[in-house]
């Protein structure tokens, strides 16, 4: 438990700082691959179609999904859970976009930000909130490239009140 605590602390120090690496050193930013904008294209329709099976096969076998405000989801089976379990409690409509990407051979850093609006499936009042996230994606011996470890912080949320 240390240990994967530890990975997200890391994780989440390389987050804050990615944006000061990003927006100081310019000679280093590199271009978001293909892949990756097909990819995160894949993750919001199947998250705004609630589909959790689509959004788990985006992650590897054994990825690690850290949501700001609650416990690891450790490997597929788990976030799949996770996402079902999400989807039966509100309508949630997400859109967003990559910033920055970094690719060191078969490992890629992703960061980008999100802003998501989601309905009570009981009823009531709709909420935006944003995020801004940061995950780690594999090359695959395919070729293809799954998330190996995804995480996120809450930015802004709509006001409450009337």
């Amino acid at each position: 438990m240390k240990r994967i605590n530890a990975f997200f602390a890391i994780l989440l120090t390389m987050l804050l700082m990615s944006g000061l690496v990003f927006a100081q050193d310019t000679t280093r930013v590199q271009p978001v691959p293909q892949w990756a904008q097909d990819g995160l294209a894949k993750w919001y329709a199947a998250y705004n179609a609630e589909d959790a099976t689509r959004l788990a096969q985006l992650y590897s076998e054994d990825a690690v999904v850290k949501p700001p405000d609650g416990p690891a989801r450790r490997g597929r089976t788990a976030i799949e859970a996770s996402f079902k379990k999400g989807f039966k409690s509100a309508d949630t409509q997400v859109k967003g976009a990559i910033d920055g990407a970094r690719v060191m051979n078969d490992l890629a850093i992703i960061r980008g930000h999100d802003e998501s609006t989601s309905t009570p499936k009981g009823g009531g009042k709709s909420t935006t909130r944003r995020s801004n996230w940061l995950s780690v994606h594999e090359k695959q011996l395919d070729g293809s490239w799954l998330i190996i470890r995804d995480t996120w912080t809450w930015s802004s949320a709509e006001p409450e009140g009337d």
